[in-house]
């Protein structure tokens, strides 16, 4: 029996069998176990597919004049071993349109005064339409108020002697206040106007309208005696007297 070879049994056979069949399993499980990891770590090294993400650059070229002239953006996208270059075109920002807004046509206003011109050649002014025509006394033209015949303005000039000035206008005064109803004298006396001797004249009378309020200015040039007057009721002497200041200060010679 102790040297005699056995035949196997096959319940034996069976086991030896399945014993190979666990080892050459367990073998071929390790080895592609190791070739996955092998494969997981190359496609670690080389990145992701081209297309998965793409890192870019955006350059931007700007012609002379960003006014006038289109921008151009240049995007190239790096990751795929073909570069794309894509050009996109844009327009500048569109700039208002200068306008001009232009200037109101300047009208002139109509003067409140009309120049004219007296006797003895003088020179000054009256308010706009106004009636004008000669008044009594030598050298003397009248302007009135269409509106109010109290209102009323005299200018002109006439030649005279030597005579003190002064001294001829209180003689007129006494002879005007004899025949004129609440004569009341505001002022009379010496002046100079343009470099001439001069006569100021302001004074009140009852007129058919009630208190008339007057002044007048009287200058001597050259042997002629110039003067202008205004006249108003008194409750409008604000107003006739800013006639009276334009009339003095246009007036010539």
């Amino acid at each position: 029996m102790g040297g005699r070879f056995r035949q196997p049994t096959s319940r034996w056979v069976g086991f030896a069998v399945a014993g190979a069949y666990v080892v050459i399993t367990a073998i071929t499980g390790t080895a592609l176990l190791v070739a996955g990891q092998r494969i997981s770590a190359a496609d670690a090294q080389a990145g992701p597919p081209a297309g998965a993400f793409a890192q870019y650059t955006d350059t931007i070229t700007v012609t002379n004049d960003p006014q006038t002239l289109p921008r151009t953006h240049t995007r190239t996208t790096t990751p795929s071993p073909t570069t794309v270059t894509t050009r996109v075109t844009t327009q500048p920002p569109r700039t208002q349109p200068h306008t001009t807004t232009p200037k109101p046509t300047q009208t002139h206003a109509r003067s409140a005064y009309d120049h004219v011109t007296g006797p003895a050649g003088l020179r000054t002014v009256v308010p706009d339409g106004w009636a004008q025509a000669r008044s009594t006394g030598p050298g003397a033209e009248i302007a009135v108020d269409p509106s109010n015949s109290q209102r009323y303005v005299k200018y002109g000039g006439s030649a005279i002697d030597g005579s003190d000035m002064l001294a001829t206008h209180l003689m007129y005064e006494a002879s005007y206040a004899a025949r004129s109803d609440g004569y009341h004298r505001v002022a009379l006396l010496d002046a100079t106007f343009r470099e001439a001797d001069a006569v100021v004249w302001e004074f009140r009378f009852t007129g058919p309208g009630g208190t008339q309020h007057a002044k007048s200015l009287y200058w001597r040039v050259k042997g002629v005696e110039y003067f202008v007057l205004v006249s108003g009721p008194e409750r409008d002497w604000s107003r006739m007297s800013a006639v009276y200041d334009q009339m003095v200060a246009a007036a010539r010679p």
